[in-house]
């Protein structure tokens, strides 16, 4: 009785341990499936893109998405149009030869060039001086503008000492940087940023500045130095600014008066502007941190003559490759030299006579082979040993002329003499050796 009691309680602690145990790998079961799930959607969460893009359409912070729809509310009576590239006065045919030559008839258009670094052609600056002489207006925002350009004017873009690959962001973000302007009718404004660095600056050339150019400063970074001017050229203007970041979604929307800076910068341009040419530069050439343009074949097709001399030199190298690639001829085998098997045959019958020490009969065997060898192989009497004989023998052999005097040397003492040493069969022995077949 109380042996089937233990067993009873026995196994009621089995089944509650069991019990315990289910519900145990049952709630383990539940936080692995919220672990997983929880994971699953921070894996999927869409990062923030970060990348530096200037484009009308990204919403992402250093798109310009928002600069490009309020410029579109600050001139309502202007159409706006997207373009990546930059006319050129000239046109040329596929031949690289100038067909036409572009007239300007439009006036009063605002062109709005926005990129971290912006490298023009001579024909692109031909045209732009050109479009802003008609009565039109230019706005170019980069951290670093074409020199060729700048020059013009007596501007510059200083060499950037700082490394772009710096996490500005994280020093900013509790020393906030300042960007200023000038407005058409008061002071200027100072406005803050935690992001990327705006200090790039425009450097006036003071001594060589034309009276023609008057450069107007209307804007400044954090440094007191000049970030925007103003150059009237022609019947238009040229508006030169060095901060690009301040036209990007992060810059406008960190903080509600930044959008005011936006507003002020382009209170320049005239409100009379009826159209406005956005102009998607950074999409047309990728932006580098050294400002050094990444050359590619559509940009160095952009250039007639050059493309044409490419062509003619890929379509060479291609006739070249198909008619000359090619072996004209098949490679020759190298066939090994023949064996002397006069030398080989005298080796044998050496090896039968000279343990017997019959010198003279030895000898008399080698010499025996060794001419019919001759009458064989190279068709020549052997009755007559003369220099004619030698020199035939010679070229047929491919053997130097002296060492057959010297084999027939040895033969011949061998056949005068009735007793032959040692020494006497190996000199005629290896004087044969010597001889190529």
């Amino acid at each position: 009785m109380l042996h089937n009691l233990q067993i009873c309680k026995h196994n009621l602690f089995n089944f509650k341990t069991l019990y315990k145990s289910k519900k145990l790998f049952k709630y383990l079961a539940y936080i692995t499936l919220a672990l997983f799930i929880s994971t699953h959607c921070i894996a999927n969460k869409k990062a923030t893109d970060w990348t530096v893009t200037y484009s009308a359409k990204d919403k992402n912070p250093y798109g310009c998405y928002v600069a490009y729809n309020t410029i579109f509310k600050l001139f309502s009576n202007a159409t706006m149009v997207e373009t990546k590239n930059i006319p050129s006065l000239e046109k040329y045919n596929k031949y690289g030869l100038q067909t036409t030559k572009i007239t300007i008839n439009n006036t009063n258009e605002l062109r709005f060039i926005i990129a971290n670094n912006i490298l023009f052609t001579d024909n692109e600056i031909d045209y732009l001086k050109a479009f802003v002489a008609k009565g039109n207006y230019v706005f170019i925002s980069a951290k670093n503008i074409d020199d060729d350009l700048l020059d013009n004017f007596s501007l510059e873009t200083p060499d950037d000492t700082y490394q772009e690959s710096y996490n500005y962001y994280a020093y900013y973000k509790y020393y906030p940087q300042t960007i200023s302007t000038q407005t058409t009718t008061t002071d200027s404004a100072i406005y803050y940023f935690k992001g990327k660095r705006l200090s790039h600056q425009l450097a006036i050339d003071t001594e060589a500045q034309s009276e023609i150019f008057t450069v107007a400063p209307l804007g400044f970074n954090m440094n007191a130095e000049i970030n925007f001017v103003k150059v009237p050229y022609g019947k238009g203007h040229f508006y030169f600014h060095a901060a690009p970041l301040a036209f990007t979604n992060f810059f406008l929307m960190q903080k509600e008066k930044n959008k005011k800076y936006l507003e002020t910068v382009l209170s320049h341009v005239p409100k009379t502007v009826n159209k406005i040419t956005w102009s998607q530069y950074n999409q047309r050439m990728p932006s580098s941190a050294d400002a050094k343009r990444q050359v590619s074949l559509s940009e160095l097709f952009k250039y007639p003559m050059l493309k044409l001399a490419i062509l003619l030199s890929i379509l060479g190298l291609t006739l070249y490759v198909l008619f000359n690639g090619k072996r004209k001829f098949q490679a020759i085998p190298i066939i090994p030299p023949l064996t002397n098997t006069s030398i080989d045959f005298a080796n044998s019958v050496g090896e039968l006579y000279y343990n017997n020490k019959d010198n003279k009969n030895l000898a008399q065997k080698i010499i025996q082979q060794y001419l019919e060898n001759i009458r064989s192989k190279y068709n020549m009497p052997t009755h007559t040993f003369d220099d004619d004989f030698y020199n035939k023998l010679s070229v047929k052999t491919n053997t130097p002329l002296a060492t057959i005097k010297n084999i027939f040397t040895e033969i011949k003492l061998a056949q005068q003499n009735d007793f032959i040493t040692d020494p006497q069969l190996q000199n005629l022995y290896t004087a044969i050796q010597l001889q190529k077949v």
